[in-house]
Parts: structure tokens; C-alpha cells; sequence
């Protein structure tokens, strides 16, 4: 962790935030998913909504989420789905580069698949 790293904060039992370089060009914010039940999504949600809010102005909203702990079902990802999808909408300028580490398994090859309506 170099001096412009700040500490993962937990957000709920399901996921924590870290922004890496924070307050700096290439500033990146990592969340570390350990379920995605619909109250994790929701935190999810508005805490995405407050960092992207106060993103540095110019800069391109750049994350990696790790879902690769994460028990997953289809109606799981079908959820978390629909609210990144309003989410695109609510923010339809904004520029993104997003990694996501997810699971060797068939939910994660699907949650790849569709990981591409957002690339």
C-alpha cells in the first residue's frame, strides 16, 4: 500500500471498498465481494453512486471487482444485473474501465457473458 492507498472499508457483511492511488490520476477503487445477496447489491449500489459522484473530474472510473469468493446463483446475477444496467443509464457519459475476477465455473462463464452488454 503506497501513501495514497486507502484501507479497504468494509460496507456491509457482503463487500468491501478500497480505492487505490486515491485522489490521484489513475485512481482506482477495488470491490472485494463475498456474497451478492440483494441487500449487498443495494449497498453496492449506493456506495458505487457516492465514488462515482465524487470521482476526480476528467478522469475515467476505473475498478476491479472480485466476485471470485463469491457463491453465486443465476437469479443472484440476474438482480445485480438490472441494477447495473439502471445504474448505466443514470450515468450514460461516464467512462469506464472495469475488471472483474470472477469464478472457473459455469455461473462464472454466464456472469462473463453477460459482463459484455457493460464493456
Amino acid at each position: 500500500m503506497d501513501d495514497h492507498d486507502l484501507p479497504a472499508e468494509p460496507l456491509s457483511a457482503g463487500f468491501t471498498r478500497q480505492l487505490l492511488n486515491a485522489g490521484q490520476p489513475g485512481q482506482i477503487v477495488v470491490f472485494v465481494f463475498t456474497d451478492i445477496t440483494v441487500e449487498t447489491v443495494n449497498t453496492w449500489m449506493s456506495s458505487l453512486r457516492a465514488t462515482v459522484d465524487t470521482w476526480p473530474p476528467g478522469q475515467p472510473y476505473l475498478a476491479l471487482y472480485d466476485l471470485s469468493n463469491v457463491q453465486h446463483s443465476i437469479r443472484e446475477y440476474q438482480y445485480a444485473f438490472d441494477q447495473m444496467r439502471e445504474f448505466r443509464q443514470e450515468y450514460p457519459d461516464l467512462v469506464t474501465r472495469i475488471a472483474c475476477i470472477l469464478q472457473n465455473s459455469l455461473i462464472g462463464e454466464l456472469g462473463a457473458q453477460a459482463l459484455q452488454l457493460f464493456a
